[in-house]
């Protein structure tokens, strides 16, 4: 049979379903796909919820409080590093740097002994001048007593306070050469004076002299493992 326009048409007039072009697992491929989509989909939280609801103002005094509070983290941050920093420059400054000056000044005045020494065998041609130079040597050696003393109060730990022993006992060897040197000038045995001078005092001020280089480079070494710590 023929329809009115002439197409022809399947008898009973029964329509066949067109069959599936995904095959037979296309629904379920549709299926998982469609969760996969719900899952990426982001649910906002409760609080974010209640954040989102806000108005305009809100959020913006909202985000104005964390910023300043952020800010304010910081700030103490900076405050507490910085003391630190200031605590740790005064500790290098008073253990370290001072202690090295108080060093290095014994150092020359000890060298300043040892010269008006050798003036008083060399250069004293007459009693004023051995006079002189005596008082000199006497200043000299009471201004060294009084660097050592402060370099003294600023030991903080064993190893220095054994460099500090060593200087005092080197000078204690020392000194009474010294004095005998001088005496022998002074009573006209200048032959003795010199041997002694470039004897047996010249060893014991070979000796002071050491003991202040090793005090002086322990103390350089203790200031470099201070400011590398510092640093840390």
């Amino acid at each position: 049979p023929t329809a009115a326009s002439g197409v022809p048409r399947r008898s009973g007039g029964m329509r066949h379903p067109i069959p599936d072009q995904e095959g037979p697992h296309g629904g379920e491929a549709r299926s998982r796909a469609a969760t996969s989509r719900d899952r990426l989909r982001l649910v906002p939280s409760s609080s974010m919820q209640w954040f989102l609801n806000r108005r305009v103002g809100t959020k913006l005094m909202l985000a104005f409080l964390l910023v300043a509070a952020g800010a304010a983290v910081a700030g103490i941050e900076a405050i507490v590093t910085l003391r630190r920093m200031a605590a740790a420059d005064k500790v290098l400054y008073e253990r370290m740097t001072v202690p090295l000056s108080a060093i290095a000044q014994a150092g020359k005045q000890f060298q300043r002994v040892r010269v008006y020494t050798r003036d008083v065998v060399f250069n004293s041609p007459t009693p004023e001048d051995l006079a002189e130079h005596e008082r000199i040597l006497s200043e000299l050696t009471l201004d060294l007593d009084n660097t050592l003393l402060a370099f003294q109060q600023t030991i903080v730990d064993a190893s220095m306070q054994r460099r500090y022993e060593a200087v005092q006992a080197a000078r204690r060897t020392f000194v009474p050469l010294r004095d005998s040197v001088v005496k022998l000038s002074k009573s006209g045995q200048q032959a003795q004076a010199v041997a002694l001078l470039n004897g047996d005092m010249l060893k014991a001020s070979n000796a002071v002299e050491m003991a202040f280089e090793y005090a002086a480079g322990e103390k350089v070494s203790d200031a470099g493992n201070l400011a590398a710590a510092n640093r840390a």
